[in-house]
C-alpha cells in the first residue's frame, strides 16, 4: 500500500524539490521575466492578443486571477498594480506573473482571461484563481498556499493535484476524478458530482467529496476524507487519518479540520 501511494506522490514531490513550481523559476530582466531560461514575459500593451488561444494557464505568485470561458482570447487588468503583471505565451501555455518591489507594485491587481475553457490551470505561490468552466480532459494543480475555485466544471476527467497548503473548492459534474494531496491543503468538492473518483492523500490535508460511484482512497497520515451520497468504497489507511460515509444532506455540514471554500486575496 505504502509503494502504491509513493508511485503517486513520488513525481509531484519530486517536482517541487527541484524547483519546478518554485517563484525562483523566472527571474526579471530590464522590465520583463524569464521563464525555464528563455521565455520572455511582457507587459500587456507588449503582449500579443493576436496569436491562438492557449490551452494551458500557470499562474506565479500573489495574483488574483479569472478565467472566463469565451472563444475570442482577451486579457484585462483591474487594480492598483497593473503595470507589474507580466505575460509569456509558448506551445498553448499562458504564464502571468508579477514583478517584485517598486511603488505601485504591491497592490491588489486581478487579471481576466477570457478564453476557450482551458485544459490545464496551475497555480504556484498564494494566489486566487477563479475559474468558469474547464476542458472535458482536464488538469488542475495547486503549489504552495494558494486556492483556485472551479465554478461550473462539466468534465469527462479531471485530475487535481495539491501540493502544500493550498485549497480547491469545486462545482458541478466530473465522470472521472482523480485527486491527489500531499500537505496540509483541502479539496471541497462536495458540490462536484463525480461518477468516479481516486483519492490520494498524504499528509494533513482532507477531501470533501460526493459520489454514487465507486471511490478507491488511499490515505496515509493524519488527513480525512468525507463522501456524501451512496458511493461503494474501497480504503486503504496508514495512519490517523479517517473516512467517512455520509447521506448527501449533510454536506453542508462541516467538521474541524475540512476545508474550507478558498476566498479570494
Amino acid at each position: 500500500m505504502l509503494n502504491d501511494i509513493f508511485e503517486t506522490v513520488g513525481p509531484i514531490i519530486a517536482a517541487a524539490m527541484a524547483g519546478k513550481f518554485e517563484h525562483t523559476e523566472f527571474r526579471f530582466d530590464d522590465g520583463k521575466f524569464r521563464f525555464d531560461g528563455d521565455w520572455v514575459g511582457v507587459s500587456l500593451d507588449e503582449f500579443d492578443l493576436t496569436q491562438a488561444p492557449p490551452e494551458k494557464v500557470v499562474v506565479f505568485g500573489p495574483n488574483r486571477v479569472k478565467i472566463t470561458e469565451g472563444k475570442t482570447f482577451r486579457i484585462q487588468l483591474q487594480g492598483e498594480a497593473t503595470d507589474a503583471i507580466r505575460f509569456s505565451q509558448r506551445d498553448g501555455k499562458l504564464v502571468v506573473a508579477r514583478r517584485n518591489g517598486g511603488a505601485g507594485e504591491t497592490g491588489p491587481t486581478t487579471v481576466e482571461i477570457t478564453m476557450p475553457a482551458p485544459r490545464s490551470v496551475t497555480l504556484a505561490g498564494a494566489g486566487f484563481i477563479e475559474i468558469d468552466a474547464l476542458a472535458e480532459d482536464a488538469v488542475v494543480c495547486i503549489t504552495g498556499s494558494g486556492s483556485i475555485a472551479l465554478n461550473n466544471a462539466a468534465c469527462t476527467r479531471l485530475k487535481a493535484k495539491l501540493l502544500g497548503s493550498g485549497r480547491l473548492q469545486a462545482k458541478g459534474s466530473v465522470e472521472r476524478l482523480k485527486l491527489v494531496s500531499a500537505g496540509s491543503g483541502g479539496a471541497d468538492l462536495a458540490e462536484l458530482e463525480a461518477g468516479k473518483a481516486q483519492i490520494t492523500i498524504t499528509g494533513s490535508g482532507s477531501t470533501r467529496l460526493a459520489c454514487d460511484g465507486e471511490v478507491e482512497a488511499k490515505m496515509m497520515g493524519s488527513g480525512n476524507i468525507t463522501v456524501f451520497g451512496r458511493a461503494r468504497c474501497r480504503v486503504q489507511s496508514f495512519g490517523s487519518g479517517r473516512f467517512n460515509c455520509l447521506p448527501r444532506d449533510d454536506r453542508n455540514t462541516r467538521d474541524n479540520g475540512e476545508p474550507e471554500a478558498p476566498r479570494p486575496p
